[in-house]
């Protein structure tokens, strides 16, 4: 009901009741008037009152917005003031003044947009029924309200943790319209969903304690939609622990570090730390205090040969660091990792060199039960039975009665228990057996494996023995996780999401027993040794199934699959802040739509390999330039039986413009860092003859105590290693201990003539693996007494390198070459020698400058070489490469500056303005 009750009357004056005398009167004195003739008052006073109201235009209006109307009345008949005003329809809300007719109304953000009809009236007061109304339209229109932001409180979040927030904007508006979030200023990585409003962000682990100002905006979605923009802070804390900051920093610098299972060298008291740096392993030692930090490093001897009282093991140069409460040590060889680690800590307060000491067995043992096995080898040395083809069997049979008699303790306690049915399935198959047995090494955790062993027994009883390779290399590579390819640091650095479903130790083994169509025959004919480098990932079962069908056809050569990863350019030059992986799932399926970088590439590569039945890893280097690169190696399978292996060893991805010789890799079954050399070697000596490569190792596991029982002379130890050689070519172990003999002044003269034959036998043996002779060479060839003799096997020895395209090891054995001319005064040759092998690899700019250097000293007081110096500036220069890919070389220009400085140091300027112009060009095509 409208608040005006507006009814309808007909516009009649109502002549009120009379008594009959005033009727007389009242009809006389109208007769005198009518006579009078003044009639007109009868009329007015008998005529109906009347009002009228303006028309009203239609109106339009904002929501929230105040309209005013005055109602305009004209009035006949009525005093001023006697009427009212009244709404007879009009929306909620709206109101007009009774007394004044002004008509009001706001309207609210629920009633636009909308058209509304308003009728208003005025009617008199008192006894005089007149009224009227008029009606008009109003247009509501809808106002776009800015969003509405909650006061967001400040927050906190740890470097290296992962802040997550819903801004939870809400839009005044109704109906409510979409709105769309975005940054205004934020840290580096941080992400803001643009529908969500969620945001996320990760310090990196490297955060000092800051406080950080986030600026953004929310928005309608629609164009020109109203926004408000609106701010929040974050406090980030940074890590507690100084082992933890320390990995974060080095993270920073764009080194890979991922976080391992320490274990504290022995006397040590820290809380260990072990980080994957690039393939190289950092121990990081963590006290309570930094008092006690430097109570345990003051246990350390100044050249580090003794820790705690006792003597130092050390395999390879360790530096140790300290720091307040760090103690840091780095056995590496990455001058990148040193220098990025000294930057942080200083330089290390001791560097021990890797310590001298005679080849110890694999496991310690007790010294009787050693002892029994060396008897019944010489026993069977003496009869001739040791070193034959058929031999192996019994020597492999005492070796692993050694290991079960070292391990009597651990085995009987698990054969006693849940490992009965195993015991009696091995005793079953003695084969098996002894094969794994004699498999383990140090670093194995024995009853991690056999408890493995045990499961794939119960889940593939009828599959074991045929697969027996396959369990070796499954067992000895899964008993501990840190032996796995883990790709997860791939994942994280492509801001990706690890998909589910990730293979365990059975489930891989279970892959390869179904698809023993697709392996034809490798999961089962392939040493283990080869296997270890099939089973040890977690690549999904689905990925799998995906890589084989897609490319089991081209599995001749598959690593060349590296390319079909296209290549991110912008993650590389954002450094992985944007990446086409960004929130999807890391799958090969992925990897080849989206791509990534070479370590991608990489990677995609060595598990499709892994997935066909290919040994394949990812292997990682670094190059003449500092700059990091990934490649995939793999067994290019040619032909694999039960009596034999047909195979090569191939890579792909290894950029030689850019130097990467030697890469890094992680042995499966140790956990170890090794070199993709390292591998190549090892796999050609495993795959020549397992059976003849196994026997070699084991004897060499107790050679020294072998020699010292049946009281060798230099030249019955010649033959028994000659004898090694001849039974595995590349047994390392043979070659290290005859150019020990060598360096030791053994090698008499009966045996003169047998080590100069395997002089010729290393070189024709590591003609495809030269980075083994480099590690033998100068010991071994120390056997030569005569001096030119000796330099002739140098100068075959450079020769190889430079034939085999490795420059690395053909500068090192030039300056190693160099040293022994000089001492016979053959100077001229020195310089013609050097000069050559830096002409033949002018772009090597690690080994270049020392050539260079060496060069310059030997010229230094010979008359007249000053100039032939300066000659061969002019020639060498212009065969150095000015580009690095599209960039201008570094090492270029620094050498065009080393020519300008020598020039002018000789007083030819113009020559030096020549290189000086050639530098100045370089650098304005983009160089620094």
């Amino acid at each position: 009901m409208s608040e005006f009750d507006f009814v309808e009357q007909p516009f009649t004056a109502q002549k009120p009741a009379s008594s009959g005398l005033g009727s007389k009167l009242w009809g006389g004195l109208v007769a005198v008037l009518v006579v009078l003739g003044i009639g007109g008052l009868w009329w007015w006073a008998d005529k109906p009152a009347k009002l009228t109201l303006e028309d009203v235009p239609s109106q339009s209006i904002d929501e929230k917005e105040t309209l005013t109307i005055p109602l305009k009345v004209k009035a006949k008949g009525l005093k001023e003031g006697k009427w009212t005003f009244g709404m007879v329809a009009g929306p909620p809300g709206a109101k007009v003044d009774p007394k004044s007719g002004v008509f009001t109304w706001k309207p609210t953000e629920d009633q636009g947009p909308e058209d509304y009809d308003v009728t208003l009236g005025v009617k008199a007061i008192g006894d005089k029924p007149t009224h009227t109304k008029v009606s008009f339209k109003i247009a509501v229109r809808e106002v776009n309200e800015p969003p509405v932001v909650p006061p967001v409180p400040p927050l906190t979040v740890g470097a290296g943790a992962v802040l997550r927030l819903v801004l939870a904007a809400k839009d005044a508006d109704k109906p409510a319209q979409k709105l769309s979030y975005r940054l205004q200023q934020a840290p580096d990585g941080a992400k803001l969903d643009a529908a969500t409003g969620k945001f996320t962000w990760s310090p990196p682990e490297s955060s000092s304690a800051t406080e950080i100002t986030v600026e953004a905006i929310v928005a309608d979605a629609e164009k020109d939609g109203a926004e408000t923009p609106f701010t929040f802070k974050i406090k980030v804390e940074p890590l507690a622990s100084p082992a933890l900051r320390l990995a974060a920093l080095l993270r920073a610098e764009g080194l890979t570090v991922e976080k391992l299972r320490g274990e504290a060298p022995a006397g040590f008291k820290g809380t260990a730390w072990e980080f994957d740096i690039n393939d190289e392993v950092l121990i990081v030692l963590e006290y309570d205090t930094a008092a006690a930090a430097k109570e345990d490093a003051g246990q350390v001897s100044e050249d580090g040969q003794t820790l705690f009282g006792e003597k130092a093991k050390w395999t390879s140069k360790t530096r140790i660091y300290r720091q307040d409460r760090l103690i840091v040590l780095f056995d590496g060889t990455s001058d990148r990792v040193v220098k990025a680690v000294t930057g942080h800590l200083g330089e290390p307060f001791v560097v021990a060199e890797a310590s001298k000491a005679e080849p110890i067995p694999e496991r310690p043992v007790e010294p009787t039960l050693l002892d029994k096995l060396v008897d019944q080898l010489a026993k069977l040395h003496e009869k001739k039975d040791l070193l034959g083809k058929p031999d192996y069997p019994g020597v492999r049979k005492l070796f692993s009665e050694l290991f079960e008699q070292q391990n009597e303790f651990l085995l009987t306690r698990f054969y006693e228990g849940d490992g009965a049915e195993l015991k009696k399935w091995l005793d079953q198959h003695n084969d098996f057996k002894e094969e794994l047995y004699t498999a383990f090494r140090p670093e194995d955790d024995i009853p991690a494996a056999l408890t493995l062993l045990k499961t794939l027994l119960e889940k593939f009883p009828a599959k074991l023995d045929e697969y027996g390779q396959l369990a070796i290399a499954t067992v000895v590579t899964w008993d501990r996780d840190r032996s796995t390819y883990d790709y997860v640091h791939h994942q994280r650095r492509t801001h990706s999401v690890l998909p589910d479903g990730m293979l365990g130790a059975v489930e891989n083994f279970q892959y390869f027993v179904d698809a023993e169509r697709v392996m034809q025959g490798r999961a089962q004919f392939l040493p283990w040794e080869f296997q270890i480098y099939l089973i040890n990932h977690k690549t999904p079962r689905p990925e799998r199934e995906w890589a084989a069908a897609n490319y089991v056809a081209k599995r001749t050569m598959f690593g060349k699959c590296y390319a079909d990863v296209p290549y991110d350019t912008e993650m590389l030059k954002t450094e992985s802040k944007i990446c086409k992986l960004d929130g999807k799932d890391y799958t090969l399926l992925n990897l080849k739509e989206l791509g990534g970088v070479c370590a991608m590439q990489a990677d995609f590569a060595a598990r499709v390999g892994k997935s066909l039945g290919v040994p394949a890893e990812y292997v990682s280097g670094e190059a003449n330039n500092g700059g990091l690169h990934a490649w995939v190696m793999w067994v290019e399978v040619k032909q694999v039986t039960r009596t034999g292996i047909s195979f090569t060893l191939e890579s792909h991805g290894r950029y030689f413009g850019d130097k990467y010789y030697v890469g890094k890799l992680r042995d499966p079954q140790t956990g170890k860092g090794i070199t993709d050399r390292d591998l190549e070697l090892r796999l050609q000596a495993v795959g020549l003859n397992p059976l003849s490569f196994r026997h070699a190792k084991l004897l060499m596991q107790v050679y020294p105590q072998l020699r010292d029982k049946l009281g060798w002379k230099p030249m019955q130890e010649i033959v028994f290693l000659n004898e090694i050689i001849e039974m595995c070519p590349g047994n390392e172990a043979a070659w290290q201990q005859v150019a020990k003999l060598a360096r030791d002044g053994r090698v008499t003269t009966e045996s003169y003539r047998l080590v100069t034959a395997m002089f010729d036998k290393l070189f024709r043996t590591f003609a495809n693996f030269p980075d083994f002779t480099w590690q033998v060479f100068d010991d071994l060839v120390q056997y030569q007494k005569n001096d030119k003799q000796r330099n002739k096997f140098y100068e075959r020895l450079v020769q190889m390198y430079e034939a085999g395209g490795r420059p690395d090891l053909a500068c090192e054995a030039r300056l190693r070459l160099s040293d022994y001319l000089l001492e016979e005064g053959r100077s001229k040759d020195v310089i013609a020698g050097l000069a050559f092998t830096i002409k033949k690899f002018p772009e090597e700019g690690r080994y270049v400058p020392k050539l260079l250097d060496k060069l310059e000293r030997v010229c230094e007081g010979i008359k007249g070489a000053d100039q032939q110096v300066l000659q061969f500036y002019q020639e060498f220069i212009p065969l150095i490469p000015p580009k690095r890919g599209n960039e201008p070389s570094e090492y270029c220009m620094k050498m065009l500056d080393r020519a300008v400085k020598k020039f002018t140091a000789a007083g030819q300027a113009q020559q030096a303005q020549v290189f000086a112009n050639q530098l100045a060009k370089l650098k304005a095509s983009g160089g620094t």
